[in-house]
């Protein structure tokens, strides 16, 4: 009886493949997984607010100060960069690789206006930080209405 299961393992072993995709894919934490599986990849953000200022944290490990882009243009900063893959030895190959390279790109609209001259740029640690100073807004006024 055993002998009549064995030309249904590879059904069985492909049918197993196939659940295991399909969970992988159902837990999967990236957003747009075709994204990533094409070779592009985006760094993960924090942004946090004070009454002063805007502050921006960057995770880019492997990536030069000077490779990296940053930019604001009408309240929406956009980090741009390449981060290269390693050069691996004559003869020597991956076994397996989790790590993403390729070029990468984060647009972030930002909640308030920004005072464009006072931005400063930091990254040290693979961490790019950017602190970006809100624009003190006109004083509001009280107008006195006087009966007439």
């Amino acid at each position: 009886m055993s002998s009549n299961l064995i030309p249904w393992r590879k059904e069985i072993e492909r049918l197993r493949h196939e659940m295991d995709r399909l969970y992988d894919r159902f837990f999967d934490w990236r957003p747009f997984p075709h994204f990533a599986e094409s070779g592009g990849w985006w760094p993960p953000v924090d942004v946090l607010e004070n009454p002063k200022e805007i502050i921006v944290h960057a995770k880019i490990p492997g990536v030069e100060a000077k490779e990296i882009d940053a930019h604001l243009e009408e309240n929406v900063l956009t980090i741009r960069g390449d981060r290269k893959p390693e050069v691996t030895e004559e003869g020597q190959g991956y076994y397996y690789a989790e790590r993403s390279y390729g070029t990468f790109s984060r647009s972030i609209r930002l909640p308030s206006d920004i005072d464009r001259e006072g931005i400063r740029a930091r990254y040290h640690a693979g961490i790019l930080e950017l602190k970006l100073p809100k624009r003190e807004k006109a004083a509001q006024k009280r107008i006195r209405v006087e009966k007439g």
